[in-house]
């Protein structure tokens, strides 16, 4: 019901739940707008941006329609989603359910600027009437397992706008440092251990990722000299790096974890173009392609 976006958006409209406003489109016709720019266009299943395009104008609609009907969209049969721009903060919630009832919840403010605008910072928060529309969709669906969406939150009127939905658990470490162990509770959940009272993380817990940071800004071509410096400025502690903890470098948890930031490190600083290729490579290796889905 819920792994595509234009499946998602349709839920999220029957349920009266909050999102952007929205078209769905099959053809080049149907991608026409009688909306206003800019806007987001997405195909019905991406990972990590890949297939997210902001557009402008009608000149880069066209050109994005031209992409789309590259990997076969606009044939009268796949879908497209275009989307108006959310309102608020960029933020993520990541839960679990156990039989349609929630068990385990952290919600967290992220800017982007990791690997196609993923988040490379994370601070934890505290968004009750997010948890409140999670519960409503989980009850609907009869979820059991793990969901992971990603939504724009107001905090002067605490309005929230939901844009993406993965049946998945994402990147978990800043909620266990917030107090919840959300892969612990999968794991019970998967055991069939009852779990009887909800687990909500604690606000104001900070989180980083260097690795995916260094491969964004090799992506946008911001040169070696730029890596260079978020590598100091991770060391340090400094600008958004202080009173932060690292994710995938825990030298007192797990000293050779060092390794794989470290090689791709390196890899940037002699040749900034690579990042292009190690992104692309990943992405092959774990996308779940719309024929898989099928």
């Amino acid at each position: 019901t819920v792994q595509s976006k234009p499946g998602f958006a349709r839920k999220l409209e029957e349920l009266g739940l909050p999102q952007p406003s929205f078209v769905l489109a099959r053809t080049a016709r149907e991608l026409e707008p009688p909306w206003g720019f800019p806007c987001f266009v997405k195909t019905a299943y991406s990972t990590a941006g890949q297939g997210v395009w902001r557009v402008e104008n009608r000149s880069e609609l066209a050109n994005t329609a031209e992409r789309l009907a590259a990997v076969g969209c606009l044939n009268a049969e796949k879908e497209a989603l275009v989307q108006q721009p959310g309102m608020g903060e960029m933020s993520v919630v990541q839960a679990v359910f156990q039989d349609g009832r929630l068990v385990g919840v952290h919600c967290y403010r992220t800017s982007g600027g990791g690997v196609g605008g993923s988040p490379h910072v994370r601070e934890s928060v505290s968004h009750p009437v997010v948890v409140e529309h999670l519960q409503t969709l989980g009850r609907s669906l009869s979820w059991h397992g793990a969901l992971h969406a990603e939504y724009f939150y107001e905090s002067a009127t605490r309005r929230v706008q939901f844009i993406e939905l993965n049946p998945r658990i994402g990147e978990t470490f800043n909620a266990t440092l917030a107090g919840v162990n959300l892969c612990e509770l999968m794991l019970q959940v998967s055991c069939g251990a009852v779990i009887k009272q909800l687990q909500v993380s604690r606000p104001g817990v900070r989180s980083h990722n260097l690795m995916l940071r260094l491969l964004g800004v090799a992506e946008q071509g911001l040169g070696r000299r730029r890596v260079l410096s978020e590598m100091v400025s991770s060391l340090r502690r400094q600008n958004e790096y202080a009173n932060s903890e690292e994710e995938l470098m825990r030298m007192s948890d797990d000293l050779p974890s060092l390794l794989p930031t470290t090689w791709v490190a390196l890899q940037l600083l002699a040749l900034p173009g690579c990042a292009r290729r190690i992104v692309h490579a990943a992405m092959q290796n774990v996308s779940l392609s719309e024929a898989a889905v099928r």
